[in-house]
């Protein structure tokens, strides 16, 4: 008798739970649904997350809230979503830093992002720029490295901070070209680019759209991208892989994710209204004027982009020496 109650009682529990797990889904949002940006407002990854908010409040009839969390390498903002109930009511700005870097740049995370982030997708792209003082005396990327060998730790480049994108792009490109130029880090682009125009370091590794306004005058100059291809605005600035001769793809990437544990349903049905917000012309107009590169994956192809990606990472950030302070 026992055994004659207990199957059909498990297949009324799997029953019950998959009909709560599509009553979710088409209920979702029962509650207005927060975004948490790792990042203060204004930057590029709060650019990135307002523009698509109201995209998303007007499909899904609940409003997209921004919520920046700052500091602490973006690992504060993780926990917000962590300690948040997995029904999609709270995503997460997933960049480069939360994603990438942090997994080996901290000796004991609380999270892992292949474990505990349901992907929605790889939205956004920023590729970073090699930009020299013209002061230097430089034109080209091989002109730079010759001077650079022929001063070992005498020249100086600008970072966003320790760990940073920036920074540890710049110290794999230092490895492959076999320099040694002095890591002055600072407190966001906020700070480094003002300095590198200032000429406190001679050269950094930023976004166009911190370094556009000082083309013009002749004051720097753009000689690589860290990208794989080149970029539409600045056709000219050869990719540092291409120079190298190697693989090299560092950008500023931008995704979201919510916690893993998500329906499937709620995942798809965010991923799906993401990306159809992405490509809204006017949206991608917004983006693009920004430097922005937009993507616009599917959640599977975030996912496996992040498994892929973290190989990689995990070379980069060992190469970098970089270490959490």
């Amino acid at each position: 008798m026992r055994a004659w109650f207990f199957y059909p009682l498990v297949g009324v529990a799997v029953i019950l739970a998959g009909t709560a797990h599509t009553a979710q889904a088409q209920t979702y949002p029962t509650q207005p649904v927060r975004i948490v940006v790792p990042y203060a407002a204004g930057g590029t990854p709060d650019i990135l997350s307002r523009v698509i908010a109201p995209q998303l409040s007007q499909k899904f009839g609940q409003s997209f809230v921004i919520e920046n969390q700052v500091g602490g390498s973006g690992i504060p903002a993780v926990q917000n979503l962590l300690r948040s109930p997995a029904d999609g009511h709270t995503i997460l700005m997933s960049d480069t830093q939360t994603v990438f870097i942090n997994p080996f740049l901290h000796e004991r995370l609380a999270y892992h992002p292949a474990k505990d982030f349901a992907p929605l997708t790889y939205a956004a792209s920023v590729p970073l720029y090699l930009a020299v003082q013209s002061s230097l005396g430089v034109n080209t990327l091989d002109e730079l490295i010759a001077l650079a060998k022929s001063k070992p730790g005498e020249l100086t480049y600008g970072s966003s901070g320790n760990g940073s994108i920036h920074h540890i792009a710049m110290e794999l490109f230092k490895s492959l070209a076999g320099v040694d130029i002095r890591h002055i880090p600072y407190r966001g682009a906020a700070q480094s680019v003002p300095a590198f125009i200032r000429g406190d370091t001679p050269m950094v590794l930023a976004a166009y759209s911190s370094l556009m306004g000082f083309l013009e005058s002749g004051q720097i100059k753009l000689l690589a991208i860290t990208s794989a291809t080149r970029a539409p605005e600045t056709p000219d600035v050869v990719p540092l892989a291409e120079l190298l001769k190697t693989k090299f793809d560092f950008s500023s990437e931008m995704g979201f994710s919510v916690r893993a544990g998500t329906s499937q349903e709620i995942v798809d049905a965010l991923s799906r209204e993401m990306v159809a917000a992405l490509k809204d012309r006017d949206v991608a107009s917004k983006l693009k004027n920004a430097g922005v590169v937009i993507h616009a994956s599917s959640a599977k192809e975030y996912s496996d982009r992040i498994n892929k990606e973290l190989i990689s990472f995990e070379h980069a950030v060992k190469v970098s020496g970089a270490k959490a302070q």
